[in-house]
Formats: structure tokens, sequence, C-alpha cells
């Protein structure tokens, strides 16, 4: 059986293969639908931890200076 690419369908008077390469299309669609909600959620996950970590730096220089202020 041959591969089918893009819009080229090639027809042997047959709904199967329109079938499998139907299947085979909505298949790709669905994993790189897939791959682009996991890296969104990957990168928001990524800008969550390093507002966090901006927001410990920013505690940690408030500490430093009242020590310094105190001391």
């Amino acid at each position: 059986m041959q591969k089918y690419y893009g819009k080229g369908v090639y027809l042997e008077n047959s709904k199967r293969i329109i079938f499998i390469y139907l299947n085979e299309v909505l298949k790709y669609n669905f994993a790189r639908n897939q791959e682009r909600k996991r890296r969104l959620f990957q990168k928001q996950r990524n800008d969550v931890q390093n507002v966090k970590k901006f927001n410990n730096q920013q505690k940690e220089l408030q500490n430093k200076e009242c020590k310094i202020i105190q001391g």
C-alpha cells in the first residue's frame, strides 16, 4: 500500500483507502495538538516557577536589607 501525503489522495475506487488516509490525518493532528498542549502547559508551569523564584529572591533581598538596617 502506498503512503498518502497532503491532499494527494490516490483513489483506487475504494472507500477503505480514503478512510485509512483520513484516519492517519486525524491521528497526526491529534498527536500534534497533544504535543502543543503539553508544551503550553510546560511553559505555564515554568512561568509560575519563575515568578515564585523571583518573589523568593525579593523576600531574601528585603530580609538582608532589614538585617543591615537593624545591624
